[in-house]
């Protein structure tokens, strides 16, 4: 656990001694770095918190960071329960090393191609201090060292400058205000591009920086001179309006509700809003039905779920006769020594006769021994059912209660997080004969499609859950729609 004493901004100068963690995805940061003490700035007592070693711990997220680097660092003091004193770094800077010690350690710790330790060591003997000023104005003096070809001048020149260019693009995202977190995923994106990228167009950085909004990507723009009315600050912010509607759980917005609230967020002429939405119709990312506008993908979703259902409901499936499901019933009454109410009875009979319905109530009205009737009643006649939920959560309770195993939705699916889709879908379809969905009112509409493409024709879809329950986190009210679509048997 880390505790935060003081706000307050210090600088740290000194030499990176070694790293302890770094990761390569995000770039968070584990080190120690040797500082130089007059050219710190801090009230904190630095030789005390260096101790014996005289290293300073210092952690956040830093890109390209190596042992024998002279950096500068900005921050503040945290202390950790088991660590102690801690420098968490806010921003910095790369600064030449300034001794023959701290520029042969840099050049040896791999940060440049054709430079090991041995040859570092070669190199800075050969040139002392001038080291780095020959690498980069008169790489060809290398060739003076000996056991250093011109083949291994080129490597090294390559990478010398590779490097600068690395820091060159931190510099300027920094300097424009991008955090240290944002700054590395920019450069882990876009390579030596990013500051052209950002250049052309930072508000690029909303779809294709995760975590970069468009608030984020507005600032660097108004940083870097954007024109308030630039054509593609208006096709973003119109973007993020529609976005922040799905987040508050709207598939769509009314096309007149979008065009204001755009105008109003973004303080621009009513006019420019339909031609950014023309825009985000020709790069495929909103779609228009009538006077709504949704996100493509809940527009797909939405009816991928009424062409899913509708397929389900009308697909041609053999039913016990009326008489042979009542003598199943009072078999599984007897076997578990409950009576079914008439109410029940009727769920079961009709999760027989459709292939699809909705069984509703609130807490107390014997859903769940219904539906530990009906999975009893489809595993007699050598049935496959699959029981599912939104939630681990839901997904453990409803094994509890039923004593057959259920899956969450996304483990049922088999949620890929590397491609970040599911592997169960239209082309490879769930092995079942009835699928048992629980605690339905949390089902966001991506969800919902996700489950119905899964589900193969033969299948019955059997739904449970409170429509008068809080509604999914993400867009769509799906079971109340079903519901009140009366397209789908409630009961």
């Amino acid at each position: 656990m880390l505790r935060t004493p003081s706000n307050a901004i210090d600088t740290l100068v000194g030499v990176i001694e070694r790293i302890t963690f770094q990761s390569e995805d995000t770039g968070y940061t584990i080190a120690k770095i040797k500082p130089e003490l007059r050219s710190c700035k801090t009230s904190e007592n630095l030789a005390r918190i260096a101790g014996r070693e005289g290293v300073i711990p210092i952690i956040g997220t830093m890109a390209t960071l190596v042992a024998g680097e002279r950096m500068e660092l900005q921050g503040y003091w945290v202390t950790h329960d088991k660590y102690g004193k801690q420098f968490k770094v806010t921003d910095y800077k790369s600064l030449q090393p300034n001794s023959v010690e701290g520029i042969q350690k840099y050049l040896g710790s791999g940060l440049i191609k054709g430079i090991g330790p041995s040859r570092a060591k070669m190199i800075v003997d050969h040139f002392g201090v001038e080291t780095l000023d020959i690498i980069d104005a008169k790489p060809e003096r290398l060739l003076e060292v000996k056991g250093v070809a011109r083949k291994t001048v080129e490597i090294i020149q390559k990478g010398w400058h590779a490097q600068k260019h690395i820091q060159e693009v931190m510099q300027f995202l920094l300097a424009n205000n991008v955090s240290i977190t944002y700054a590395v995923k920019i450069y882990k994106t876009y390579g030596d591009d990013a500051i052209q990228m950002v250049m052309e167009n930072p508000y690029r950085l909303s779809t294709d920086i995760w975590g970069v909004g468009f608030k984020t990507a507005d600032q660097i723009a108004m940083n870097l001179g954007v024109d308030p009315r630039d054509p593609a600050r208006i096709v973003a912010g119109a973007r993020y309006v529609l976005q922040k509607h799905t987040e508050e759980g709207h598939v769509f917005v009314p096309l007149d509700d979008l065009i204001e609230e755009s105008t109003a967020f973004l303080d621009v002429e009513p006019d420019s809003i339909p031609v950014a939405l023309d825009t985000l119709v020709r790069s495929d990312e909103i779609v228009y039905e009538k006077d709504r506008v949704f996100m493509k993908p809940y527009y797909h979703a939405e009816q991928g779920i009424v062409r899913h259902l509708d397929r389900l409901i009308n697909f041609p499936r053999p039913a016990p006769p009326e008489e042979q499901i009542s003598l199943m019933i009072q078999t599984v009454e007897k076997n578990r020594r409950i009576t079914f109410n008439d109410h029940q009875k009727a769920a079961i009979h009709l999760s027989f006769t459709k292939g699809v319905m909705v069984l509703t109530g609130g807490p107390g009205t014997g859903k769940t021994t219904c539906v530990q009737g009906v999975i009893d009643l489809f595993k007699e006649i050598g049935s496959r059912v699959i029981l599912t939920a939104p939630t681990g959560r839901a997904a453990k309770r409803l094994s509890e209660v039923t004593g057959s195993e259920a899956k969450t939705m996304h483990r049922l699916l088999e949620f890929n997080p590397r491609t970040r889709n599911f592997n169960k879908g239209w082309e490879d379809q769930l092995d079942a004969d009835v699928v048992i969905l629980d605690e339905v009112s949390m089902v966001d509409t991506i969800m919902m499609n996700a489950l119905l493409r899964a589900i193969p024709d033969t299948a019955r879809f059997i739904m449970v859950g409170d429509a008068d329950q809080l509604p999914s986190v993400g867009a769509g009210n799906v079971l109340r729609d079903i519901i009140s679509s009366h397209v789908v048997p409630p009961v």
